[in-house]
């Protein structure tokens, strides 16, 4: 366990830390929620894992812009206590932020989530943030409909492709009123850090089994290479639909963020010198508030109203910048494998519901 006065150091919102983002950070992007969000009254979200982290302060932002947000937790004791936050801090007006259970890491449970809010969403959603993910775990399977896979790609990727097919149609229905519709999903920058080989094409193929230090990182950087070939293979997939192409799908990576399940992966693997790391961290980290950011500029921005041929389909960077992704995450073939993949073990798992 570390020190307390060390974990208070990366739990706070980071003085040193944000002074690197207003400098460097700065020269880089000239994106501020405060100014820049306009005023979403009216708009409805959805932002899994939206209870702690850069989840919680991008609910915090749409928020307080006027947005309706469904925040989703697996728990409601979670839940709650980020309610109990959000509204302790301010500039929320009650009942503007409503608790959505939903557990990602079986389709089933996010079909009964995406059904508890279309019977409570005012006809209408603009927003989903694809936030929520687990980090380098050791290997482990949840089991559904006959099949057994990887927990990481089931919560990281599997979910977040059922929660949009299940809420597809009312996000078609607003955009057609609205012309405004964005889809967002968290990549990060460890899609670079992959097997040697990647078979995105079956089950198998996501069971990276191996459990050293490595393996969880390649494993974890496979869920994260999925969610960027998901996002892109959407937006594909929406610009052949004349109903749904003027819906936007962009993946971003937040920045390196300290977060509490970074701590946790850090104190697993590196006891004898995680005060260092933790150290390293508030200094050069971005704090949770700014890892929201680039979630919130591809959220919210009327530069990506604007010009939708420049962001749909596209992987930010923070904050508002179109990045280049690794070969793999620009390979079609790879992409198509994956859709196809998802859509196959979706509907086995769905189909036990039937029976």
């Amino acid at each position: 366990m570390l020190p307390g006065p060390v974990r208070d150091l990366l739990d706070a919102p980071g003085v040193v830390s944000d002074m690197f983002v207003r400098t460097l950070g700065g020269l880089a992007s000239d994106f501020r929620p405060e100014f820049d969000i306009p005023d979403l009254t009216g708009k409805v979200a959805v932002v899994t894992g939206g209870n702690s982290g850069i989840g919680f302060h991008t609910v915090q932002e749409l928020a307080r812009k006027g947005c309706k947000v469904y925040m989703g937790s697996r728990t409601e004791t979670l839940a709650r206590a980020a309610l109990d936050r959000l509204y302790k801090e301010g500039g929320i007006k009650p009942g503007l932020v409503k608790y959505l259970k939903i557990d990602l890491a079986t389709p089933k449970s996010v079909k009964d989530a995406a059904e508890a809010f279309l019977r409570h969403a005012d006809g209408r959603l603009d927003i989903l943030v694809c936030n929520a993910g687990v980090l380098q775990e050791h290997y482990k399977t949840v089991s559904e409909g006959g099949l057994t896979m990887s927990h990481s790609m089931a919560a990281n990727h599997l979910g977040h492709f059922v929660l949009v097919q299940q809420l597809l149609p009312i996000m078609t229905e607003t955009v057609a009123l609205t012309r405004d519709v964005r889809i967002i999903t968290v990549a990060s920058e460890m899609h670079w850090f992959t097997p040697f080989y990647v078979n995105l094409r079956t089950v198998e193929g996501w069971n990276y089994r191996w459990d050293s230090l490595p393996a969880r990182i390649q494993r974890y950087g496979l869920s994260k290479l999925a969610n960027i070939l998901f996002s892109a293979e959407l937006q594909r997939r929406l610009r052949n639909n004349p109903a749904t192409r003027q819906i936007v799908s962009i993946s971003v990576h937040p920045g390196e963020v300290s977060s509490e399940g970074g701590l946790r992966v850090i104190e697993e693997n590196f006891p004898w010198m995680s005060w260092l790391w933790v150290w390293l961290i508030s200094v050069f980290a971005l704090s949770p508030l700014h890892g929201s950011y680039t979630s919130l500029f591809a959220a919210t921005s009327i530069r990506v109203r604007s010009r939708p041929d420049k962001y749909g389909g596209a992987y930010l960077y923070p904050f508002d910048r179109v990045g280049r992704p690794s070969w793999r995450a620009r390979d079609r073939k790879l992409a198509e494998d994956l859709w196809k993949a998802s859509e196959e073990i979706a509907a086995t798992c769905l189909e036990e519901r039937k029976a």
